[in-house]
């Protein structure tokens, strides 16, 4: 019967409560407040730790997953801001397309891609000519020359070192493709200070490096080779490269095309231009004897983007080299 007695019989019937009951009592609801707590401050499974609000990472901590930005991310100061797209808005271009587009974009050149991925991009930077980007929907890819060693010009030594202001993305780019077709494809370059000296930020229409089809126009003729080059309606003929052995060589033409009308009808119809190629090293002083000869075969270089940026880890610390990144192998034109 005195089991059963409860607290309030307890006081009103003169039976003391037991101080170490009470005690125990205490310590209990502390321990459950303390695990309740621990359980409610655990991150979310199955994704990544979000962020606390307002915060943005550097392209180089940039978070991609499942190729959309997950993360704010910012350049230079916040002239670029890259912010998650909302999960209902789906681009239109496949990853892996966008991918071989922006790593051949020419102004890059010699970078190293940090991340790549879908967002929502504002460049507060004004250019005239330069179409503005507003919470545009695109695909950006970050890439960077921080790291890189820089060739300045002779300077006269100094007595003391400049002071430079901090700059947070030095040597740090952006490439940024609307997803719409036409949208504005452009280049942001953050400032940087290569040569103790601050080159201030930059902002162009994106281009693209393509190797174009070309046809031989006759044999060759001494150290020089004719062709006809097949250029795209809006490219611009950019240069070509040579390189083989005394058995064969390999010619590549290069155009530049801007990356807002690939693939559109605002590109136009293609053209035709003849250009000349020099085969040999040309009426240099001292040079070589030239290598081309009738049997030497003469072959076309590989068709397609020519990817301009690095994969994010170099390999063998060795520089970057432009390769062309898919297309198939054109047809070869034999010398003589």
């Amino acid at each position: 019967m005195t089991a059963g007695i409860t607290a309030d019989r307890r006081q009103a019937t003169g039976v003391p409560r037991s101080p170490r009951a009470g005690r125990i009592g205490r310590v209990g609801i502390v321990v459950a407040a303390a695990v309740l707590l621990s359980v409610l401050s655990l991150p979310p499974t199955g994704g990544a730790t979000p962020l606390p609000s307002g915060t943005r990472e550097s392209p180089e901590d940039a978070r991609v997953v499942g190729g959309r930005f997950v993360s704010t991310v910012e350049l230079d100061g916040g002239a670029v801001i890259v912010a998650p797209a909302p999960p209902g808005i789906r681009p239109r271009m496949g990853e892996s397309k966008v991918e071989t587009q922006l790593w051949a974009t020419s102004q890059l050149l010699g970078y190293r891609a940090q991340a790549l991925g879908f967002g929502i991009v504002t460049i507060a930077r004004r250019q005239p000519g330069i179409p503005r980007v507003v919470k545009l929907s695109a695909w950006v890819g970050f890439a960077t020359v921080s790291g890189v060693s820089y060739s300045c010009p002779a300077m006269i030594v100094r007595p003391h070192a400049p002071t430079l202001p901090h700059l947070s993305s030095a040597g740090d780019a952006a490439v940024v493709v609307g997803d719409a077709d036409g949208a504005p494809a452009v280049v942001y370059k953050a400032r940087s200070a290569p040569c103790d000296s601050v080159v201030a930020p930059s902002l162009t229409r994106a281009t693209e490096v393509f190797s174009i089809p070309w046809v031989p126009i006759g044999p060759v003729g001494g150290e020089l080779l004719q062709v006809q080059a097949s250029l795209p309606g809006c490219g611009d003929y950019a240069g070509n490269a040579t390189g083989g052995s005394a058995a064969a060589m390999t010619v590549t033409l290069y155009a530049l095309v801007p990356e807002s009308l690939r693939g559109s009808s605002g590109c136009g119809i293609g053209h035709v231009d003849p250009e000349t190629i020099m085969l040999g090293p040309g009426a240099i002083p001292g040079a070589p004897p030239p290598l081309v000869s009738p049997s030497r075969q003469i072959l076309h270089g590989t068709i397609g983007p020519v990817r301009a940026v690095s994969p994010p880890q170099p390999l063998s610390g060795r520089p970057p080299i432009a390769v062309p990144l898919a297309g198939p192998v054109g047809s070869t034109a034999s010398a003589g």
